[in-house]
């Protein structure tokens, strides 16, 4: 039957290249979906019926199909039967005809889907498809290997049906996959393979077991694709569903062939003749999956060794990076080195073994003595420089899972001597793990060994290849807690060294040299105060004229070093340059920053600093500063799919999933706090600019996306409160301001406080209520008396009341640890010293905590609206406020 003219007419311009045809055609889908599902059907199955017809047409036929089937387009339920038996009959019949391969495997994935639309299980399976399984196991069993592949493929996607019903009813289909793994086609062999790793990753252990007698014929059948170049497609997607399997089931190949599979994958890493490096990946990505499935059998005295071989294979493959290390110099100022991917592959795989051992409490009496068992037996055994170079990045991976300080000591002992190797690249490498070492353990390594690494950065810092050079300048950065008693003695050469090599034409030079200048000029404190005015005239230069797009990066960091100089300084030094600093800076924030714009965090943060010094100086800057700011407030949710590779931050609000990027709510959490900041610096003369930040700060007062975010505006708002109490108190604006301002934030958090469920007692729903109990009494304390009006404190005392009764208390929670505590004078480095104090041991809230909250919110109101409070209606019946 030929296959009618309209719809092949709708089908071209899917695979044609006009837009604009495209788009008709979808909007023609879509009506004749809706409209008339039953005759488009049809004529999609005549499409795919019809020998003459393109294979572009069929293939695309085919797909709409599928689409007919799942998604938002779906129509099957809509479809007649007789339909749909057409529609069940042509794609089993095009799965073993159709001449094209893409419209065979396309076919084969429209039977899955129509599998999984009627069925939940085998039985009903059985009941709304009875041909499916029975063709699909003759034709396995009879037909040709193009044919039998197809049914295999048919069969993995549809093991979560019907794959512990079919190994349960006796040994026919173990005995159809090793008929199929003892077949001459690799095709078949592979779909075999691929069918009992996809039942190994979706069923029960007890239901997959009889799988392991056809692990031998697996391997086998591995082994045979790794020597035959043509078959490296087959082996690659062998090896994924293998990764697959081990990575759900472990246990299983434990069991069933581990012994012999581990040394034919790592011989199959070690082989460099694949025409497709991702092969080679593959295995090595199978390899991983088992050390991780067996990380503790694998740190056991027994199992050591197979940790030593995937140690060793990982330092191998990173020794295949760049000999010419005159190329390798001149791409000082890329961003990414250009060695193969392996190497990557395998630092970052040392990263996941270490992080491993490290969540299973092994990391330092198992994984890091071999480690060093084998980076020592590399040394001893070759003097290459690639050794030594993979040697101390492996050290790097690696440093930051280690806990106990003496191990570190000994990464320290193993990496200094290298930073004097003969080769650029082994310095280079070298100082990257130190500075790696000193970022990962401060304050540890800046406290007890600034003594010891600082003689070898200024040596570094003047070795003749200027990679070398910055990474011994990064390395000084790391060390931030260092004591001017250790940087003294070195400070004169130091800085001599750091402002000379600022002054470079290398642009990652400076950016590491800024780095460095402000570390040091905050960690030696009054000792920087001879060098302030020979560096600032350099920072200022280097902000006024890095305007290339290529040295954002570069006049950011100048600007972030000039605010932390400022802020070590004190403001009678800093003024005029700080002035002069914001006067450049301004044209920036004006014209605004790019979304992926990776300096916008930074500059910010240094305009913060700058305010902070600056204080009521900073305000004319504002003007030019908010905008920037308020626009990385006005990020919105919007709907999201989690299928996407991006980290996604997302929640359910009226049936749909909204959410943000993590690192723009991040981002958003940050501008809160430096506007906070802004507020503090500037005090009451921030009061001009309230209007506006009030309009922003509302609407994430209830953010449903981002609990920090919600909890860093209701803090940022208590800034504003206070801001607009102190400018009523010195009477710049009228009283009125602050019971606007308060009364804003006041309905957003009462009116979310109402909504606490009486059922509903779950830490985050308790959390949620006591942040917002929090918060308020803040406001209202900030406040200050004589702002709220009679009914408002009447109405928050009946909230307050209602919310008592509701937040029920059982002796498990009355405990006396629940108790909120005294703030410590003592605050943890990298704490924040605003988190709520009357939190549970264990960081989340308690009904006690929360009735704890609530009743600060009485209490202040209490101490501000005295008389207001004594009216009210405040004592509840059954004794809620005992």
């Amino acid at each position: 039957m030929a296959a009618p003219a309209g719809i092949c007419e709708l089908l071209s311009a899917f695979v044609g290249s006009d837009n604009a045809a495209r788009q008709a055609a979808e909007q023609k889908l879509a009506e004749a979906t809706k409209g008339a599902p039953n005759q488009l059907v049809r004529e999609l199955l005549a499409v795919l019926a019809a020998d003459e017809a393109a294979t572009e047409l069929r293939q695309e036929a085919v797909v709409v199909l599928r689409q007919c089937v799942i998604g938002s387009k779906a129509c099957w339920k809509e479809l007649e039967p007789d339909t749909r038996q057409a529609f069940k009959d042509q794609v089993l019949l095009s799965l073993t005809k159709d001449p094209s391969l893409p419209v065979r495997r396309n076919a084969g994935s429209v039977v899955s889907s129509i599998a999984h639309s009627v069925a939940e299980d085998f039985q009903e399976l059985i009941k709304e498809w009875p041909q499916l399984l029975p063709f699909l196991s003759t034709t396995v069993s009879n037909g040709q290997p193009p044919q039998v592949t197809a049914c295999i493929k048919v069969l993995c996607d549809m093991v979560e049906l019907v794959g512990e019903e079919l190994l349960s009813q006796g040994p026919n289909t173990v005995t159809m996959l090793q008929t199929c793994l003892s077949s001459a086609p690799g095709e078949v062999r592979a779909a075999a393979a691929q069918l009992v790793f996809q039942m190994v990753e979706d069923l029960e252990p007890e239901a997959a077991a009889p799988l392991g007698a056809l692990m031998p014929q697996i391997i086998l059948a591995i082994k045979a694709f790794a020597v035959a170049s043509e078959h490296e497609d087959i082996l690659k997607e062998t090896l994924e569903s293998l990764i697959s399997a081990a990575d759900e089931e472990p246990e299983f190949f434990k069991e069933n062939g581990l012994q012999d599979l581990w040394p034919l994958l790592l011989e199959m890493c070690k082989a460099d003749h694949w025409a497709d490096p991702n092969v080679r990946h593959s295995a090595m990505e199978a390899v991983m999956s088992f050390f991780e499935g067996f990380c503790e059998d694998f740190c056991k005295t027994e199992g050591l060794g197979f940790t030593e071989q995937l140690l060793l294979l990982n330092i191998q493959w990173m020794l295949e990076v760049d000999a010419d290390v005159g190329n390798w110099t001149s791409k000082a100022d890329e961003d990414e080195d250009d060695d193969d991917d392996i190497v990557d592959i395998g630092e970052e795989n040392l990263d996941r073994m270490a992080q491993h051992c490290a969540e299973k409490d092994r990391l330092e009496d198992a994984f890091m003595p071999t480690l060093f068992k084998v980076m020592r037996a590399l040394l001893a055994s070759s003097n290459d420089w690639k050794h030594a170079r993979a040697c101390a990045i492996a050290v790097a991976q690696v440093v930051e899972y280690i806990e106990e300080e003496a191990w570190v000591d000994q990464c320290l002992d193993f990496l200094t001597p290298h930073v004097g190797a003969v080769h650029p690249r082994v310095r280079h490498a070298a100082f990257q793990a130190i500075g790696q070492c000193a970022y990962d353990h401060d304050p540890y390594v800046a406290e007890n060994h600034a003594s010891t690494l600082l003689p070898l950065i200024m040596n570094g810092l003047d070795d003749p290849n200027i990679r070398v050079a910055c990474n011994a300048a990064s390395a000084l950065s790391s060390m931030e807690d260092m004591d001017p008693d250790d940087l003294e003695p070195h400070m004169e050469g130091l800085m001599t060294k750091l402002v000379t090599k600022l002054q470079s034409d290398t642009r990652s030079m400076q950016e590491a040299c800024l780095a460095a200048i402000a570390v040091v000029g905050e960690a030696a404190a009054e000792l920087f105060q001879p060098y302030y005015g020979h560096v600032m005239p350099l920072l200022k230069s280097l902000i006024a004229n890095s305007n290339a797009e290529t040295q954002r990066t570069l006049r950011g960091k100048a600007f972030e070093c000039a605010s932390l100089l400022g802020e070590g300084v004190g403001k009678d030094t800093f003024l005029a340059d700080g002035h002069e600093i914001m006067q450049i800076m301004v044209r920036y924030f004006q014209a605004g920053f790019a979304p992926d714009d990776q300096t916008r965090e930074y500059i910010h943060e240094a305009a913060g600093r700058v305010a902070s010094v600056l204080g009521k100086d900073f305000k004319p800057y504002m003007p030019a500063l908010l905008p920037s700011l308020f626009s990385v407030l006005d990020k919105t949710p919007t709907e999201v799919d989690l299928e996407d590779d991006e980290e996604v931050t997302h929640t359910l609000v009226d049936g749909k999933l909204l959410g943000l990027k993590t690192a723009t709510l991040d981002e958003m959490s940050e501008t809160l706090t430096l506007i906070g900041s802004l507020v503090e610096a500037l005090e009451d003369d921030y009061v001009e600019f309230l209007p506006q930040t009030c309009q922003k700060l509302l609407p994430l007062l209830d953010f449903a996306i981002s609990e920090d975010v919600q909890d860093k505006a209701c803090e940022t708002y208590e800034h504003v409160v206070q801001c607009a109490r102190a400018a009523v108190d010195k009477g710049r604006v009228e009283p009125a301001l602050v019971g606007r301002v308060t009364g804003e934030l006041l309905k957003k958090t009462v009116s979310m406080m109402t909504k606490f469920p009486a059922e509903d007692q779950s830490p985050g729903a308790l959390q949620q209520l006591q942040a917002q109990a929090t918060a308020t009494s803040a406001v209202i304390r900030k406040a200050g008396p004589k702002v709220m009006a009679k009914q408002d404190v009447a109405d928050l005392v009946k909230v307050l009341v209602d919310l008592l009764m509701r937040v029920k208390v059982d002796q498990e929670s009355l405990q006396p640890e629940l108790a909120p505590k005294k703030k410590t004078q003592t605050k943890n480095k990298g704490s924040d010293s605003d988190d709520d104090d009357s939190e549970s041991d264990d960081g989340s809230a308690s009904p006690q905590t929360a009735r704890f909250a609530l009743m600060e919110v009485a209490a202040t109101l209490m101490e501000v609206s005295r008389e207001e409070f004594a009216e009210a209606e405040a004592t509840p019946k059954n004794g809620a406020v005992t």
